[in-house]
């Protein structure tokens, strides 16, 4: 996959491509064209958040598989506010 670089707003983590494909068309409703992005897979949300300037980062519970989340929240920059979403 290709890493688009270009600034977003909001950067969404998540495995089931329905359920982002939901989350993608009700938030591309409220904000500007190109301001929503989605990492399908640990390795694309990682290489999203390195190259984006990001307000607020989603992440679902099934993107993590097996991974405690608390690895991967570690991982993430103190600069973007992270939601967790999750059953």
């Amino acid at each position: 996959m290709t890493v688009d670089c270009e600034r977003g707003s909001v950067l969404i983590g998540m495995a089931d491509a329905h359920l982002a494909e939901r989350f993608l068309a009700v938030l591309q409703k409220c904000m500007k064209p190109g301001s929503v992005f989605v990492a399908a897979s640990l390795l694309d949300l990682f290489e999203q958040m390195k190259c984006g300037a990001w307000s607020v980062i989603a992440i679902s519970d099934d993107l993590a598989r097996n991974l405690p989340l608390t690895d991967i929240l570690r991982r993430i920059p103190e600069v973007s506010p992270v939601i967790l979403i999750a059953p």
